[in-house]
């Protein structure tokens, strides 16, 4: 099996949600598989802006509080999980060009039709560029995306 998660899969493992638990388990799963996550640029850029996101929601009034300390943690976690040999995680890079290019055929394939974002694609595009077979997320139109590409979604809700 070869997988690949999105961004806000990993968030999920560091700022506790209704999710966590579920998260922490599959990650225990593929672990125990021998199965290690990539994590690209923007995994590392997406995750920061994230935990940074909820310490301005929690400001907000629109979700749990969290302070900037405990997104610091969170974020210092991460990259400790990141540089990790024995960890959940292993850092992966992709050939601009051809994620590049792959992304521009799923755009051409699918967006105009059903208006995915350019997060949904080039998590997608990734996720193929890489040789996955399954895709973890908690957006459900990346979910659907990842579905018309053939990849299994486990995390897709059934409607």
């Amino acid at each position: 099996m070869n997988a690949y998660a999105d961004s806000n899969f990993f968030t999920r493992l560091y700022i506790e949600t209704e999710w966590t638990e579920e998260v922490l388990f599959t990650l225990g799963e593929l672990m125990s598989s021998g199965v290690r996550l990539p994590v690209l640029w923007l995994h590392r850029v997406e995750i920061r802006n994230a935990f940074e996101l909820f310490v301005f929601a929690g400001k907000q009034g629109r979700g749990t509080r969290f302070a900037p300390e405990a997104t610091a943690a969170a974020q210092a976690r991460f990259r400790a999980d990141c540089r990790s040999r024995s960890g959940p995680f292993r850092e992966s890079a992709l050939s601009l060009e051809a994620w590049e290019h792959a992304a521009e055929e799923l755009s051409l394939r699918h967006s105009s039709k059903l208006g995915f974002r350019t997060y949904d694609v080039l998590h997608v595009a990734a996720a193929k560029e890489l040789g996955a077979d399954i895709f973890y997320s908690y957006d459900e139109r990346c979910n659907q995306l990842a579905a018309l590409e053939g990849l299994k979604t486990p995390f897709q809700r059934k409607r």
